[in-house]
Order: C-alpha cells, then sequence, then structure tokens
C-alpha cells in the first residue's frame, strides 16, 4: 500500500502548473532540417556509391551545419535544445514520443514518424541521425513500436499503410539481412562504413553508447536490445 501523504491542493497546483509549462516546451523546442536551414557538402553522396566520400575524407573545415541532413518535417531533438544536439536521433525519438503521446501532443509524434519513414525510403534505415557522419549505421529499431502506439492513439489508413510498407523494408533489407543476420538466425549491431573509428566500437555504437556488456566487440553477439525490438 502506498504510504505517502495525498497531495495538497496547492501541491497538486504546482503539478499542474509545471505539467502545462512541459507540454508548451514540447513545441516551442521543436526544429528544422529544411532547405533553407542546412546546406549539404557537394562532395557526400549515398553509401553504395563507388565514388562516395568517407568521413575522414571531409575537410576540417566544414561545420556542423554543414553535415546535417535534410528531413522534411519538424522534429524534437534529445535535451529540449539546439545547444545540446540539434539532429533528430533515432532511439532517443521513442521516448521523447511517449512524452508527447502523454500530453497529447500526436502531430509532433506523426512529424517524427514521417521523418523516419523518409530516412528509410532514401538511406534504407532510420539512421542513427540525420547527419552524413550516420549514413552507416541506424539504432536499436524501437521506431515501429512508436509508430503502434500512435496509431492505437489515432488511427490514419494510408499512414499506417506507409509505415508498415516502410518499416517491413527495414527489417528485411537492413536488420535482417547479410550484412547484420548471424548464423544463430538473429541480428548483430555493424557500421556498414564509418571511418576514423574502431569497427568494433562504431558497430557498438547501433545498438546503445558504448559499454563494457559486449566484452569489447558487439559484432560477436546477438543484443538482447537488437533483437527484442525486431
Amino acid at each position: 500500500m502506498n504510504s505517502y501523504p495525498p497531495f495538497s491542493a496547492e501541491e497538486r497546483h504546482e503539478w499542474a502548473t509545471l505539467d502545462r509549462q512541459i507540454k508548451d516546451s514540447w513545441l516551442l523546442s521543436r526544429r528544422q532540417a529544411g532547405e533553407h536551414e542546412i546546406r549539404h557538402l557537394r562532395d557526400v553522396i549515398l553509401p553504395g556509391d563507388p565514388d562516395a566520400k568517407s568521413a575522414d575524407e571531409v575537410p576540417e573545415s566544414v561545420g556542423a551545419r554543414d553535415t546535417l541532413l535534410f528531413l522534411p518535417h519538424p522534429y524534437l531533438t534529445p535535451g529540449g535544445s539546439e545547444a545540446a544536439f540539434s539532429e533528430m536521433y533515432a532511439w532517443d525519438t521513442f521516448f521523447i514520443n511517449l512524452g508527447l503521446l502523454a500530453h497529447g501532443l500526436l502531430d509532433p509524434v506523426r512529424d517524427h514518424l514521417r521523418n523516419q519513414l523518409f530516412m528509410i525510403d532514401r538511406y534504407g534505415m532510420v539512421l542513427n541521425g540525420n547527419r552524413t557522419y550516420y549514413l552507416y549505421r541506424s539504432q536499436n529499431p524501437l521506431c515501429a513500436e512508436g509508430a503502434r502506439r500512435l496509431l492505437e492513439r489515432a488511427f490514419d489508413h494510408y499512414l499506417c499503410l506507409q509505415a508498415y510498407a516502410g518499416f517491413a523494408k527495414e527489417y528485411e533489407g537492413y536488420w535482417t539481412a547479410d550484412h547484420h543476420l548471424t548464423p544463430t538466425g538473429l541480428s548483430t549491431a555493424r557500421d556498414l562504413g564509418v571511418k576514423g573509428l574502431r569497427p568494433e566500437l562504431a558497430a557498438e555504437a547501433e545498438v546503445t553508447d558504448f559499454t563494457a556488456v559486449f566484452e569489447g566487440d558487439v559484432r560477436n553477439c546477438n543484443p538482447l536490445l537488437i533483437n527484442a525490438c525486431l
């Protein structure tokens, strides 16, 4: 039994005020990576092109905004501030969406889903983040679960069909493709092309931040997080 005393009327008012402030802050913190906000490097080409530039070939003079990739819809970043991050992350967005759904803010969640489907259509997977140096890896595939939770709240037949087709493409063409599938029939984590970072570390960044749990090389493992999400 809960032994905590009930909130007083004053405390309930304070919590309700804080909750409204948080709800308002979601909308004020959205950013855009549209044509007017970013500049693309002319020599950064999509993976698979034989002339593609690797991350260590990009000139040092290039600023952070030059690596930001276009997304068609506004989004929220981890930390709620562009000062911390200005890109949309795959893993973080799921938990941001939980907060948005709790506040009944469905439109920003739809924008996140549409951005994720856009990345699958263009790059074959939901990128780790919309940066040129994330073109070769994703993150734990929680995006489909985020879509399910949104569509349970507000079903949209057309968006549902888009989501199904997109996540099926990512599942078959990325997460269970030869480069990620292991002899066990489960999937591992990999980075498919980044330079300047040890391959085992780049692969580990796909499943989580660096941790000792994989004993130095996640590519020899079937990460529980990835496979549970799949």
